[in-house]
């Protein structure tokens, strides 16, 4: 038998991937200026998306031997990534600090593809109930 199949999934924005602030950490910058680097959410952010095609080949070639194969090919897009942002000053929460912001955008992609491979060879007497 061979079979074929072409799906679809997508991964929906959580809250936190548009409206969440993460102050990652702070340290003292240029002139003992405290320094606070922070991770914020994109309320642009898109949906990631997954187009997954596979083919494959199943054969029973006799009453105990089995063989079956699959190769598949996965395209990730608009995959979630951090982006740095301008650095700026920022006065709340006081004291006066400069901020470098990182923000949550959709600049990723990727694929996987392989090949599966399975054969079953059954050795000896059948059991009877």
């Amino acid at each position: 038998m061979f079979w074929a199949a072409i799906s679809g999934a997508q991964r929906l924005p959580s809250r936190a991937d548009t409206a969440i602030r993460v102050n990652y950490t702070a340290f003292p910058g240029p002139d003992n200026l405290p320094t606070l680097i922070s991770l914020f959410g994109n309320p642009k952010q898109l949906n990631e998306h997954l187009t997954a095609t596979e083919a494959g080949f199943r054969k029973q070639l006799s009453d105990r031997l089995s063989f079956d194969s699959t190769a598949f090919f996965n395209q990730y897009r608009d995959l979630s990534s951090e982006e740095p942002g301008a650095a700026r000053l920022e006065a709340d929460p006081p004291p006066l600090h400069l901020l470098i912001p990182e923000y949550f955008a959709n600049l990723l992609h990727g694929e996987t593809h392989g090949i599966e491979m399975f054969g079953q060879c059954e050795i000896g007497q059948p059991m009877d109930a």
